[in-house]
């Protein structure tokens, strides 16, 4: 996220989705607009600054995305149109939107400390000491304070509500005392460089735009046509369309006629479990084991029953009974049968 103070706002909460971004930059350079606008999305996040009608900065930021110039031009241009997105307008003065560009693409040497865990008065000195230029950043989940240094000596404090460097500190310490708060270093660049360059000089601005429009034109077009085709699958085979997606269990078919206790339901699984592996062990020592695979049907029918009155439902549906001879094992497993059914309410 960009942490900035939100200035003297202009506007606030607009759709750039509606807007023609292009004329609208136009329009704040031949206006002599100094300040910047924020591109505020669940996901990312872009600032254009413009100072004196020169736009002097755009910035890009979303997860580990980190853009400048033209390249953070279009990921704002392409963020704009997806409609999730707002903009904010604030106004500032040309010195202050100079000197938040500079910050922007300065350099961090300290990053989320715990202001009540620093030793404020030896940051201090050490700014003083280094003849730091740069800012301290006190900020909190709601509020945003910058206090600006050159060469180690404080410069003046921006803050919320500000188009100005004051050199009031009432407003900014305030942050400082609230919980929470944090507080970042940043150095800025020795503002002797050459004034950074109009973007809206050196870039094709409109057809950045007008490509942005195409590219999001085409991808909502592929999204209805894939909406479409979805419908029309469904239509034509709504069987398919209800079925589960491939690779998961079918559900237990039951008929339900009502809620049961589910207590007893679980002792009477629970015994037949415990019955079922004495007779396992049983058979196993006698050496009269039926087919394995019809013993497996068997097991996995009586295990229908037992879940489904687990599960409250009175009336199960389970695999049909496969017809088999009367054995002795046979007549063991439906002796087990009555006596599990016996346990079980509404059989």
């Amino acid at each position: 996220m960009i942490l900035l103070p939100r200035g003297n706002p202009v506007k606030e909460r607009l759709n750039p989705a509606r807007v023609q971004l292009a004329e609208a930059l136009q329009k704040l350079k031949q206006g002599g607009f100094s300040g910047y606008l924020r591109f505020l999305d669940p996901a990312a996040e872009g600032i254009v600054i413009f100072a004196d009608g020169r736009l002097i900065s755009a910035l890009f930021a979303g997860g580990q995305t980190r853009l400048t110039g033209e390249a953070a031009l279009r990921r704002i241009f392409a963020l704009a149109l997806e409609g999730r997105s707002t903009i904010d307008t604030y106004r500032l003065s040309s010195e202050l939107a100079e000197s938040v560009h500079a910050l922007l693409h300065g350099d961090v040497l300290h990053r989320g400390q715990e202001l009540k865990l620093i030793d404020v008065k030896g940051l201090l000195a050490r700014l003083k000491t280094e003849r730091i230029s740069g800012c301290l950043r006190i900020y909190t989940a709601e509020r945003v304070a910058l206090i600006f240094y050159r060469d180690g000596t404080p410069l003046g404090f921006f803050h919320d509500g500000a188009s100005q460097i004051e050199t009031s500190a009432d407003t900014s310490m305030s942050v400082a005392r609230l919980p929470g708060a944090k507080i970042d270093v940043l150095t800025i660049r020795c503002t002797e460089e050459a004034p950074p360059v109009d973007l809206m000089t050196s870039l094709d601005v409109p057809a950045l735009w007008q490509e942005a429009q195409q590219r999001s034109a085409v991808a909502r077009r592929e999204r209805q046509e894939e909406e479409r085709r979805g419908r029309a699958r469904q239509a034509a085979h709504p069987a398919e369309a209800a079925a589960p997606p491939r690779g998961t269990a079918p559900p237990l078919e039951t008929a339900p006629q009502g809620r049961l206790d589910a207590r007893p339901h679980r002792d009477a699984f629970a015994d037949y479990r415990r019955l079922a592996g004495v007779l396992a062990r049983q058979q196993d020592a006698r050496g009269f084991l039926p087919a394995r695979e019809q013993c497996a049907r068997t097991m996995q029918r009586r295990f229908f029953v037992a879940r489904a009155a687990v599960a409250g439902l009175q009336t199960p549906i389970h695999p049909a009974r496969p017809k088999t001879r009367t054995t002795q094992t046979q007549r063991c497993r439906d002796d087990l049968t009555r006596s599990v059914a016996a346990k079980i309410p509404g059989r």
